[in-house]
């Protein structure tokens, strides 16, 4: 865990570090430190140069920063965050599409299930189940389906969009406290935990912006003027299937201070079990801004042994995802605007 006394003296300006290359010495400290970029690295950033690295974790966690430099005005990236939509553009995300107030089920018309996720439910119960269920929501979908029917899979999919929908419903009234135990291996698995031991891991934000934090921690109990919530749902590559989850994303752009974008996932159907990325956006004096962003899984399916080629896999599929967006992101803003 970054020490946090570090990170104070960092964020409030108090350690000066020797600067190179026209960074300051607060965004070096928070690349060093939070990023843990060497020298050079710090160097290729300042020129413009995306780079991105994977952190040093516990085996329960996958962690990766980037950063990169950007020349132009960071309302320009706000407002491509605020369309979801956007991110198809990445070789990640498949499909994606938001929920509405409130959402329902047809919000999840476009999502393409996969066979597997349509017929995992018919023999789980708790302890053994392919996918990432709630003791309860495995017994409302095995009883929604008839399983010998031809049609099987489509009634299948009618009740992942009624379990999805509940599901949001439930964080929207209640925050953290309403998402799901999981009960498909033989040890329950508790999101609402799993968030709150990666929430212990963005402690620099105390410093950088503690409302915040204290907003994404107990959304929806809590209020911050100017911060803006989606909820979306998506289906993504991670390089072993594709994998859906649901998201809720929040956005806070104050004047004078640093832009905020968090991601946070609130449910996925394999291998992640909570997860959470948070993007800062800072003024680098000349016109332009640092973009730096630090994404944090949990995930107890990648752990064993025989899983350690495809923690790999995810590790370097997640660099490479986070690399690419901090270029299509800086292409997005400095190229010309186009005249209608």
């Amino acid at each position: 865990m970054v020490n946090r006394v570090v990170v104070s003296a960092i964020v409030a300006g108090l350690v000066v570090l020797p600067a190179r290359s026209g960074v300051s010495s607060q965004v070096r400290g928070l690349l060093q430190t939070i990023g843990g970029l060497t020298v050079s690295q710090i160097a290729s950033v300042e020129r413009g140069e995306a780079v991105a690295r994977v952190l040093r974790t516990e085996r329960r966690e996958i962690a990766v920063f980037g950063a990169v430099r950007i020349h132009g005005r960071r309302d320009r990236l706000i407002d491509r965050y605020r369309d979801v939509t956007n991110l198809r553009k990445s070789d990640i995300v498949l499909q994606i599409g938001t929920f509405g107030r409130p959402p329902r089920t047809d919000d999840l018309l476009a999502l393409a299930f996969e066979d597997y996720d349509l017929d995992a439910p018919r023999n789980c119960v708790p302890g053994d189940c392919p996918v990432r269920l709630s003791a309860d929501m495995m017994t409302r979908m095995r009883a929604a389906v008839s399983w010998g029917a031809p049609d099987a899979r489509r009634q299948s999919a009618a009740a992942w969009r009624d379990a999805l929908t509940e599901l949001v419903r439930g964080y929207i009234s209640a925050g953290d406290v309403s998402l799901p135990e999981y009960a498909n291996k033989e040890e329950p698995l508790s999101v609402r935990t799993e968030l709150d031991r990666i929430y212990a891991q963005f402690g620099f934000l105390s410093d950088v912006s503690p409302e915040f934090l204290r907003y994404i921690r107990k959304y929806p109990h809590d209020r911050l003027e100017g911060a803006e919530d989606t909820i979306y749902w998506s289906k993504n590559d991670l390089g072993i299937r594709p994998v859906m989850g649901i998201a809720h994303q929040t956005t806070y752009a104050p004047a004078g201070k640093p832009a905020l974008i968090a991601v946070k996932r609130i449910y996925a159907a394999h291998y992640v079990d909570g997860g959470l990325s948070v993007t800062v956006l800072t003024d680098d004096g000349g016109g332009g801004f640092y973009m730096m962003t630090i994404e944090r899984i949990r995930t107890r399916s990648l752990t064993s042994f025989m899983r350690t080629f495809v923690r790999s896999t995810v590790q370097g599929k997640s660099r490479d995802g986070i690399e690419k967006m901090l270029r299509s992101s800086k292409r997005s803003i400095e190229q010309p605007a186009r005249v209608p």
